[in-house]
């Protein structure tokens, strides 16, 4: 039996008369259906006739270039249609606005606004938001980090001391740590350690108060630079020019024994496992440092080393937040100038290292403002923010300038690290 449109559209009225009492001059349900239904039937017809021409110029573009091949090349193309785009949407998006595929799935302009970060002129903190701190009390702001509740700064209390103080927006600096030779902050601001003549200290701190505090003796060379997940890292700064990097332990009873690493001859961060330290290694037959992996349960001792990299000895560096990306001081060539390399730490140990110039060398302070991007000061002052991902894959844009703050004689600014609201 055949059914035809017009016995549809019957019972569809007959239906609907049953479930709806109609007066007449009332508004016509049934008729209003159809008619949406035809609507919507002939658009999607003008929309798969105009997708299967699509399809077929598609796939005869596609056999034409990759023709030649088996059976598979004789199939047809299938066509999925779907519904074609409402008021709302547009079936040809704004091209000015469209995002860029960037190196591994990463999509999204590349921005051109300059970068929002804290930053510290002087005496003044000028956050991100546009408000302005006084520091005056605190003298010159040797680090600073954005921490819960306020932010962690490090002043320099004389020429050989410093003290950390603690900020917040609602009243005036307090000091947590005075007169010590060196502290450190651990990545998350929470922990910290520092040096007082020939005394080690390490202890947890939150909102200013310090808590939970070790101690142990120590020689006056051993400077605490860092964290590798419960271990304070400790740098050789030796009157002798003797070098090498520690591992203290404060959870351990046993006080600390120096077991200096003289391998390590640079530290630029630890990957996000707690225990495989990046840094610069020295190693037999290589006139230039290497890049290594340091295991902190086997006494730093190197796990992976590449020496293709072009690294400056004395050169900085900071690892991304996920591990991935590193920005180093290198050499680059033919002037053998010192530049920043972009590296891709999932190639870097192999055999052709992803690695490119980005811009001006490395500062003492930088800040990662996601797990790919990272701002420092250039050499002229000038703010510098590397797409890490951009900048190794060789984008235009994975490296921009902008103008840095106007600056009183004789200071220097100092880049809030920790993340801004």
């Amino acid at each position: 039996m055949t059914v035809t449109p017009d016995d549809l559209e019957q019972a569809l009225r007959d239906s609907l008369s049953r479930q709806v009492a109609m007066p007449p001059g009332t508004f016509d349900l049934a008729a209003a259906t159809i008619r949406r239904a035809n609507r919507v039937r002939r658009r999607r017809s003008f929309a798969g006739a105009a997708l299967a021409i699509l399809a077929t110029i598609a796939g005869s573009a596609g056999m034409a270039q990759f023709g030649g091949g088996g059976p598979a090349d004789q199939s047809e193309p299938i066509v999925v249609l779907g519904d074609p785009p409402t008021a709302t949407e547009s079936a040809f998006p704004n091209r000015s606005a469209a995002a860029t595929p960037g190196p591994d799935g990463r999509r999204g302009r590349i921005p051109t606004d300059a970068p929002l970060v804290d930053i510290v002129v002087a005496t003044d903190l000028s956050t991100a938001g546009g408000e302005a701190l006084d520091l005056a009390p605190i003298g010159e702001v040797v680090r600073a980090q954005r921490v819960s509740g306020g932010w962690l700064v490090v002043g320099a209390a004389s020429a050989s001391t410093q003290t950390l103080w603690f900020v917040t927006r609602s009243g005036p600096p307090k000091a947590v740590v005075s007169d010590v030779d060196v502290v450190t902050l651990s990545p998350d601001g929470q922990r910290i350690a520092w040096r007082k003549q020939t005394q080690l200290y390490a202890a947890t701190v939150a909102n200013g108060q310090v808590s939970t505090g070790v101690q142990s003796p120590a020689p006056a060379e051993a400077t605490p630079v860092g964290f590798v997940g419960v271990a304070v890292l400790l740098r050789r700064d030796s009157d002798a020019g003797a070098t090498g990097y520690d591992l203290w332990w404060p959870s351990s009873p046993e006080p600390y024994q120096p077991g200096w690493n003289t391998t390590m001859v640079g530290y630029h961060g630890v990957l996000p496992d707690g225990h495989t330290v990046v840094g610069r290694v020295s190693m037999a037959g290589s006139t230039r440092p290497c890049l290594g992996l340091l295991d902190a349960a086997r006494d730093l001792a190197p796990v992976r080393t590449t020496c293709a990299l072009p690294l400056d000895p004395d050169g900085r560096g900071t690892l991304s937040p996920d591990g991935r990306w590193l920005l180093v001081d290198g050499e680059s060539a033919p002037d053998a100038r010192v530049t920043a390399l972009a590296v891709d730490l999932n190639t870097a140990f192999e055999r052709t290292p992803a690695v490119r110039p980005a811009g001006s060398p490395v500062s003492d302070a930088t800040v990662w403002t996601d797990s790919r991007t990272v701002v420092h000061f250039g050499e002229q002052g000038e703010l510098v923010r590397v797409a890490l991902d951009w900048a190794v894959a060789g984008v235009d844009g994975g490296v921009q300038r902008f103008p840095g703050p106007s600056l009183p004689p004789g200071s220097r600014p100092v880049l809030v690290s920790g993340p801004v609201d």
